[in-house]
C-alpha cells in the first residue's frame, strides 16, 4: 500500500506542475517581452515542457493507481530516468543553433517529440508488464 501513497504524491506534484506549467507560460505572454530572448526560452525550456510531462504524468499515476505495484515501480525507473534526460534535450536545443546537422529540431518541436515518447513508452511499459504479470 505503499505505493499509492507515493502515486498520490505524484499526483499532487503533477498538478502543481500543470499549473506553474500554464503560469509561467501565461507570465511570460502577459509580461510583453518578446524583444528579448530570453524570455521566449524560459517558456520553451520551463513552461511548456513542465505543463506536458506533468499532464502526462497525472493521467498515467491516475491509471497506475489501479494497478499493480509491480507495474507501477517498472513504471517509475524509467519515468525518473527519462525525464531528466528529457529537459537536458530540451535546455540544450534552446541554445544550439536551429537546422544545423547537431540539432535539427527546434525547441517546442522536440518538447512534443519527447512528450509524445514518454506517454508511448509508458503505456507500451504499462501494457506488457501488466500482461506479463497476469500470465503468471
Amino acid at each position: 500500500m505503499e505505493y499509492k501513497k507515493t502515486i498520490k504524491y505524484i499526483l499532487i506534484f503533477s498538478i502543481t506542475g500543470i499549473f506553474l506549467g500554464l503560469a509561467i507560460s501565461n507570465l511570460i505572454d502577459a509580461a510583453s517581452c518578446s524583444n528579448y530572448d530570453f524570455c521566449s526560452g524560459i517558456q520553451d525550456v520551463i513552461g511548456v515542457p513542465m505543463f506536458l510531462f506533468s499532464v502526462l504524468i497525472f493521467f498515467l499515476s491516475v491509471l497506475l493507481y489501479f494497478l499493480q505495484k509491480e507495474i507501477f515501480y517498472s513504471w517509475f525507473r524509467f519515468s525518473k530516468r527519462y525525464i531528466p534526460l528529457s529537459f537536458l534535450a530540451i535546455f540544450l536545443s534552446l541554445y544550439s543553433s536551429r537546422g544545423d546537422w547537431l540539432n535539427p529540431f527546434e525547441t517546442e518541436f522536440l518538447t512534443w517529440v519527447l512528450a509524445g515518447v514518454f506517454f508511448f513508452v509508458s503505456v507500451i511499459l504499462i501494457f506488457v508488464k501488466s500482461l506479463k504479470l497476469r500470465s503468471k
